[in-house]
């Protein structure tokens, strides 16, 4: 008995200190989510070329289950609307934000990425234990009509679930799709896809898969994620897309897609969104993976990607036959 009380003490210990773990890092994330907003409200303010400000994605959707999730990395979308004739000169002044933020932070030791996908590359500020990272973009009023220049597969999930945070708030109904065709959605995956592809077959040249920054499989598995989101749009019709059926399946969306690949691909599909799950875990967990397992997770992504683009061909090759360049990956412009 005294060995079994002794066993049940020390659970209880090693059960009691976990949960104090996690409800600090639960403070200190919330403590972060609030310094950003702040010092993103405080920058819209004292800047006359802003007229609105509002975050979208996992925080807008559900701001307690973003800071209670247990992981070392989170993502936050924060973006801009510009006066008219302001929109570079807002978006040259956002470096004054981040720079504000990454000051901040330190005191959190928290570092901070800002995420450019898929353009270009931005290691974090700092090697912490965690990360935090901001996507952001500056759109420019004088284009507004046009849905400030986004195309048909962007923005209508931001109107739907967004946090208004500076400026006119109705801003965004811009963003309402109320009609596409099958030829403008398809080019504007094209985009997407063919980016990804590119920025990871040059991701070993840009980043060395043997340094002790974890950021290769970060970035791998980044492009991986957005290509797997981007596929679930190819399972839905064009007047499906039009009316926004797809966005529900976007939100948790390893879990919430699943009937509809499949559905559409059978066990094929399923096994898919393993694969990318496991990827996104490994680089959320900051894995330390050896040489060789760093080089296979760069080729796991890169599968992912492909794969995608087949599903993708299929489609446009069914469509527009006479469109090839569609079908076809860039390696070099």
């Amino acid at each position: 008995m005294g060995l079994l009380n002794l066993a049940y003490a020390l659970n209880k210990i090693f059960y009691e200190k976990k949960m104090i773990e996690k409800l600090e890092m639960t403070r200190e994330w919330d403590q972060i989510a609030r310094l950003v907003i702040q010092e993103s409200c405080e920058f819209s303010r004292g800047i006359s070329s802003c007229r609105s400000t509002f975050i979208t994605g996992s925080y807008a959707a559900d701001p307690a289950l973003w800071v209670e999730s247990a992981s070392a990395r989170k993502n936050m979308n924060i973006y801009f609307v510009a006066k008219s004739g302001y929109g570079a000169d807002l978006r040259y002044a956002l470096r004054e934000l981040l720079d504000a933020i990454d000051a901040a932070l330190i005191r959190s030791e928290c570092g901070l990425e800002v995420d450019c996908h898929p353009y270009t590359l931005t290691p974090a500020s700092r090697l912490t234990s965690r990360t935090l990272m901001l996507t952001t973009k500056v759109l420019e009023s004088e284009y507004e009509q046009q849905r400030y220049s986004l195309p048909p597969n962007i923005g209508e999930a931001w109107r739907r679930n967004f946090i208004s945070i500076f400026g006119e708030k109705d801003c965004l109904e811009a963003l309402r799709l109320n009609a596409s065709t099958e030829e403008e959605w398809m080019a504007s995956l094209y985009e997407g896809l063919t980016r990804y592809r590119n920025m990871l077959d040059h991701l070993p040249l840009a980043i060395s898969p043997n340094g002790d920054s974890n950021q290769f499989i970060v970035e791998s598995a980044k492009y991986a994620e957005e290509a797997a989101k981007d596929c679930i749009s190819l399972f839905f019709s064009i007047d499906e897309l039009v009316l926004g059926n797809h966005i529900a399946y976007l939100k948790n969306w390893e879990i919430s897609s699943a009937p509809v690949f499949d559905a559409a691909l059978g066990s094929a599909g399923l096994d898919f969104i393993k694969k990318v799950t496991k990827l996104k875990k490994l680089a959320a967990e900051k894995a330390s993976l050896s040489a060789s397992e760093k080089k296979r997770f760069w080729l796991d992504s890169l599968d992912v990607v492909n794969f995608v683009f087949e599903i993708y061909s299929k489609r446009v090759a069914t469509g527009f036959p006479e469109k090839h360049w569609l079908r076809r990956v860039n390696v070099f412009i």
